[in-house]
């Protein structure tokens, strides 16, 4: 485990993100895990190996690739570091083919129903700490639903970045990126509602705007809130990345500029557009052809 607190630091002096550091250490212990082998003497038959336990387990396409690129960083450092007993193992290996399927659309009536799973919290009327929760989570889902912002980027705001009289908040995005996003009427006045109950919380000295339990909330409080939420509403599962495609959808729909887009949502390149775009790009278009061919006779 030396190897990997050694390459946590390499990886920190980088810049990356502490979520993709998080992300790669768990693919670099699971890979461990299963390894029979030293890692600086892994093969390319242990790592080849390696996916096809994890394609047998069940996991996704996009799960495997992610574990392989996690495995081929690490590896690239091994052998820049020349900790390696031999060739990189990952070399010449070519990555998994992942079709790239969009997750389902939700719904205007599924996410509508998760407001009011949130408002209608039954812990509210059990005193303060239920209304807190309350005020936190439909804060939560309406910034989320309306600005299309990353769940990292949520979860990483301070309280300095909501700027209520503005009508904004502060985003940091990939790469340490910072923007700009407007709140509209309704999620302004929710996030208002839930500053005012965070400052009456035990946890209130942190700088972070969202507020647990014990502390700040984490990725897996904001996602296990979410679940408990649809699980209120009686409705499938809805996580932060569906509400950003749905963001982005809504937003080609009413007709915002791809160039606008791209600022909004932190895409540094067309590509994430395009990949983005295509949730419901078939509902675009039968809705454009209908608008266009309405008054159509022949």
């Amino acid at each position: 485990m030396d190897l990997l607190d050694s390459w946590t630091r390499s990886l920190r002096a980088a810049g990356r993100s502490p979520a993709t550091i998080s992300a790669y250490l768990t693919d670099a212990r699971g890979y461990l895990e299963y390894l029979d082998a030293d890692l600086v003497e892994a093969t390319r038959r242990d790592v080849e190996s390696y996916l096809v336990a994890c394609r047998d387990r069940g996991l996704s396409d996009a799960t495997v690739a992610r574990r392989y690129r996690s495995l081929r960083q690490l590896y690239r450092w091994l052998e820049d570091e020349e900790e390696l007993a031999g060739p990189n193992p990952m070399g010449k290996m070519t990555p998994p083919k992942v079709v790239d399927q969009p997750p389902p659309m939700p719904s205007d009536e599924d996410v509508r129903a998760l407001v009011k799973a949130c408002r209608s919290d039954a812990k509210a009327s059990n005193g303060r700490h239920g209304k807190f929760e309350q005020a936190r989570d439909t804060a939560i889902v309406l910034v989320l639903a309306t600005t299309g912002i990353r769940a990292s980027e949520l979860i990483g705001m301070r309280v300095a970045d909501a700027h209520l009289g503005a009508e904004t908040i502060t985003v940091t995005g990939k790469g340490g990126r910072t923007r700009v996003v407007p709140l509209m009427f309704q999620p302004l006045e929710q996030l208002d509602r839930y500053v005012r109950a965070r400052r009456r919380h035990p946890s209130a000295k942190y700088p972070e705007l969202w507020l647990g339990e014990r502390g700040p909330l984490t990725d897996s409080g904001l996602r296990q809130m979410l679940e408990r939420r649809c699980v209120d509403a009686g409705i499938d599962r809805i996580n932060p990345h569906a509400l950003r495609h749905r963001f982005a959808h809504v937003a080609k729909t009413r007709g915002l500029s791809d160039e606008n887009l791209m600022v909004l949502a932190g895409w540094s390149t067309p590509q994430m557009l395009a990949r983005y775009g295509r949730s419901a790009q078939s509902e675009r278009a039968q809705q454009a052809a209908r608008d266009l061919f309405r008054d159509e006779r022949l």
